[in-house]
C-alpha cells in the first residue's frame, strides 16, 4: 500500500491547528504536539514505509531540510508564478545543477526526455487541494515554519534508533539502508 501525501498533510495541518489553538486545557503546545505525532503514527503505522526508497521518501517529506542533495533551485517568486498558473519532485530537483550528480544521472537514465520544472510542477499543483499545495510549497522550500515537527520524537517513533543512526550517518538514504539491516524493535 502506498503512502498518500494527503495523510502527511493531515499531520501538518493538525500540528498547525495545535500551534494556533488558544486553549486553557493545553497550555503546553509542545506536549500536545507530541500527543498528536504519536497518535498519528499509531493510526497510520501499517502504511508508513519503513524500508527502501519508500522510507527515504517518507522521511524526506517530513524533514525536507535534511536533504542537502535535493536542491530545487526554486525561490518564492518563481514558485509563486508556477502555482498561479497551476493552482515527481525528484525529477524537478534533478533539473538543478546544484542537486547531487547521482540524482541527476538517475533521473536522466529513468526518463528519456528532459523536462521543464515548470511543466512538472504545473501537473502536480493541478492535482492538489489547497491545503496540500500549501504543504507542498513549504516542502519544496524546505521550511514548514511556523509549524515545528518534533524531530527527535518523530524519528524515534519511525524507528527507535533513527536519531542515533543519523548522529553518525547524516543521510536519510544511508540511515534507511543501515536500519534495513537491523532487527526491528
Amino acid at each position: 500500500m502506498s503512502f498518500n501525501f494527503s495523510i502527511l498533510c493531515d499531520l501538518l495541518n493538525e500540528l498547525d491547528q495545535n500551534r494556533t489553538r488558544k486553549s486553557s486545557k493545553t497550555p503546553n503546545t509542545l506536549s500536545s504536539s507530541n500527543v498528536i505525532v504519536v497518535s498519528w503514527f499509531n493510526k497510520h503505522d501499517r502504511i508508513i514505509p519503513r524500508e527502501g526508497p519508500g522510507a527515504v521518501a517518507f522521511l524526506s517529506c517530513l524533514f525536507p531540510e535534511r536533504r542537502a542533495d535535493r536542491v530545487f533551485n526554486l525561490q518564492e517568486k518563481r514558485l509563486e508564478s508556477i502555482i498561479k498558473q497551476a493552482q515527481g519532485l525528484d525529477r524537478v530537483a534533478a533539473t538543478s545543477t546544484f542537486s547531487s550528480i547521482k540524482l541527476r544521472q538517475r533521473m536522466e537514465a529513468k526518463y528519456a526526455e528532459p523536462i521543464r520544472t515548470h511543466d512538472v510542477l504545473l501537473r502536480i499543483f493541478q492535482r492538489l487541494y489547497s491545503s496540500e499545495a500549501k504543504w507542498m510549497v513549504r516542502m519544496i522550500l524546505k521550511n514548514y515554519s511556523p509549524v515545528q515537527i518534533p524531530e527527535t520524537l518523530v524519528m524515534q517513533t519511525f524507528y527507535f534508533l533513527l536519531p542515533n543512526v543519523l548522529g553518525f550517518q547524516n543521510s536519510l538514504e544511508a540511515a534507511v539502508r543501515i536500519m534495513s539491516g537491523m532487527p526491528a524493535q
